[in-house]
Parts: C-alpha cells; structure tokens; sequence
C-alpha cells in the first residue's frame, strides 16, 4: 500500500530555510512567497533549532491603534524568529512510513513535518501530500467518512479586521467566503497576513482566495482527493440537497491515512 511507503517518495526536498536572526517581516515575506505554512529556522551549523508558523505571526501581530478608517490592520512586532519559535519540533526522517507521518501531523494537529537528516531540513511532509496520497491509493471509502462539520463561515463583507479575529476565535486556520449561504471562496491565513497593510475596514471579498471545490457528500475519497491536488485546493466542501453540510481539510485527509477515521459517521469541530 502506499501509505507504507516512505515520505521521500512524496515529500519536497530542499525546503525554504529562515535563520534564527532573521526578523519577522523576512519570515513573513518568505511564507508569503513559497506559499507555505511555516518554515524550519535553523541555526549557525545549519541544524533545525525550531519552527516559526503563520499562526505565530498572526499570535503576536499587533492591530493598529486608530480603530475604523484607514491605516494598515496589524503590524509585526519588532522580534526575530528565534524569539518566536516553536523549539523540538515534530521532524521525521526520509524513511519514515506515510502513515507514521500522517499519525504524527494528527496527534498535534500540525500540516507539515520536516524531514531531517542529522537535523539538516532535507524536506518537507504536508497535508497537501497526504491529499495526492489518497488520490493514488484509490481507498474505499466518501467524503461523509472524513468531513467535519460545521462548516465555519463568514460573509463576504466582512472586515478583513473582523475576519482575522474570526480565525483566532474559532480555533480554525481557514474560513469559507459565503455569499447569501452559498461559497465562493476562502479566507485563510495566508490572506489575512498578506491583508495586514491594507485598511481594516477591507472587505473579505477583496482579498479571498476564489479557488474552492464543493461536491456532494457522496463523492468517493479518491476522486475528491484527485480535484483537490489538481486545482491546489486544501479544503474540499462537502453538500448535500444544496447546503454545505461538512468541510475536509488536508488533515482529515491525513486521519483517514493515519487510521484514525471513525466510519461511524462525520464529527463535529
């Protein structure tokens, strides 16, 4: 099965690295350029010493002061990346098993791992390639087996400054854009640091992400798992009768790998 083949044989070799020194808005531009979650910092000797995420930035950013109007919506605190690391991290190495790796970004509920040689980052593990994972393993199995529910929504007018608050409040990394109930698109992480210089007042409208896939709660696994790594989707909708009535992110799909999927039914989160 492919899920007992290593992580080599799915991972990206030579991930983008940030040093220890390296202040946030270098952290921050690097995310940004690789499209990336978060990045291995690593030391003088080129050993991993830590990882410094999106949800870090987002942690520390400060709003800016003058509430409504113009002006930019957070600003980065003045802080490198050694002050905001996430020390031991979760790394494997290239011969460990995809569902070992799966088993690991599920029990600390984390999107990635980075595959180390001696501690040297010689790649990196997601979720997205988990999703390709599934689609060439062809499993039995629907979307209702791994979606959750309910699906966290916001409307598309919303205040980019409302939308960044949502995100932290709800404990999610990514918000579906709805327009009148029905999606069009996302707001995540990645939009709402990219959003951090413009007004606060900023419809979500204007900076989303439009790319979102929504099929019936039917849809085998696999063939989900097909149109999410085609189109470079990391949530998949799941409906029923025209309602979304669950969501499934890379890391659902990384429980089914895990062996962790409970067929009893979707779960709620």
């Amino acid at each position: 099965m492919s899920f007992d083949r290593p992580v080599s044989s799915y991972m990206t070799p030579q991930p983008e690295v940030v040093s220890a020194s390296a202040p946030l808005t270098e952290v921050a531009r690097k995310l940004a350029e690789r499209s990336v979650s978060a990045l291995p910092v690593i030391g003088a000797d080129g050993a991993i010493v830590g990882v410094v995420s999106r949800t870090d930035l987002l942690r520390v950013g400060r709003p800016i002061p003058g509430g409504r109007g113009p002006g930019a919506t957070m600003a980065l605190p003045d802080m490198r990346a050694a002050d905001l690391i996430t020390r031991d991290p979760l790394v494997c190495t290239p011969e460990t098993s995809l569902r070992d790796a799966a088993r690991l970004m599920v029990g600390a509920r984390v999107h990635r791992l980075f595959v180390v040689v001696e501690r040297d980052p010689v790649g990196v593990i997601s979720t997205v390639d988990m999703v390709a994972a599934v689609r060439d393993e062809r499993p039995r199995g629907t979307l209702a087996d791994i979606m959750t529910a309910p699906v966290v929504t916001i409307g598309a007018e919303t205040p980019v400054r409302d939308a960044i608050e949502r995100l932290s409040l709800a404990h999610v990394t990514g918000l579906i854009v709805v327009d009148e109930r029905w999606p069009i698109g996302t707001f995540t992480q990645t939009e709402a640091l990219a959003a951090r210089d413009l007004p606060p007042e900023t419809p979500v409208d204007d900076v989303m992400d439009p790319a979102v896939i929504c099929l019936p709660v039917g849809t085998r696994l696999h063939h989900a798992a097909a149109q999410a790594a085609r189109l470079d989707v990391r949530r998949v909708l799941a409906s029923k009768q025209g309602s979304m009535v669950g969501i499934a992110s890379g890391l659902d799909f990384a429980r089914w790998i895990a062996g962790e999927v409970d067929l009893s039914g979707p779960t709620s989160g």
